[in-house]
């Protein structure tokens, strides 16, 4: 009888542990985007958890939104000051900057307001289009208009 696992070959498995940092790689920032996300899962699922270990995360659950803004604040701020000092400060590199990272992030926005459209669309009869169409303009916040 073969085992079910010879399909899985050592050394497949620690190249997925061995893999090269990049050199502009900061690991503790990776560590810190680990605990916002780790966060963030828990403070959105607590209503699942028993209130006892609910209890527990709230003595150690610190504000992963906040902690994303500030990493991002920091990497987006890193890169522009790169390309500023390897090229001529003009506005249409800060423009070129600013429509890169647009569209980069559209597409998941845009994403999850469809699934958010849909979900709510089959699960709350008092649910209308008029109520997101703000957030297809960024005109509103999500959910605080509709709460």
């Amino acid at each position: 009888m073969k085992n079910k696992f010879s399909i899985i070959k050592l050394d497949s498995l620690y190249s997925l542990f061995s893999k090269e940092l990049s050199l502009n790689r900061i690991f503790g920032l990776d560590i810190l985007r680990f605990f916002a996300i780790t966060t963030v899962i828990i403070s959105h699922g607590r209503f699942i958890f028993s209130e006892k270990v609910d209890r527990f995360f709230t003595y150690i659950t610190f504000d992963g939104v906040t902690i994303f803004f500030v990493l991002s604040g920091f990497l987006i701020g890193g890169i522009l000051i790169k390309q500023l000092e390897n090229n001529t400060p003009r506005f249409s590199l800060l423009l070129d900057f600013w429509v890169k990272r647009w569209f980069r992030t559209l597409p998941a926005y845009f994403l999850i307001l469809t699934i958010l459209t849909i979900c709510y669309t089959f699960t709350d009869p008092k649910f209308s289009f008029g109520t997101i169409k703000k957030l297809l303009f960024f005109l509103s916040e999500p959910l605080l208009s509709y709460s």
